[in-house]
């Protein structure tokens, strides 16, 4: 009765702005840097941090003419992953 079809699921690739949150875990970032480390373009990232700031997920502090991004304590709740 089967088909003999297996089906596997795969992970899907994180949205960019999952990956930009993931990728300000370890220390505040400038859009740059984090354009670089999640490979899209800053003007990519610098809208995705404009509604993650938005909705309370990362602060936004100026130092000199730079901006540094770090996610919220909300943020990283989120991303915690789930109890089994």
């Amino acid at each position: 009765m089967g088909t003999g079809h297996t089906i596997t699921r795969h992970r899907a690739p994180p949205r960019p702005r999952t990956r930009i949150l993931l990728a300000e875990t370890l220390f505040p970032s400038t859009t740059g840097s984090l354009a670089h480390r999640v490979g899209l373009a800053p003007a990519t990232v610098s809208e995705h941090l404009t509604v993650l700031r938005e909705a309370g997920l990362v602060t936004a502090t100026r130092r000199g003419r730079e901006v540094l991004y770090r996610q919220t304590p909300l943020a990283a709740a989120l991303l915690r992953p789930d109890p089994v």
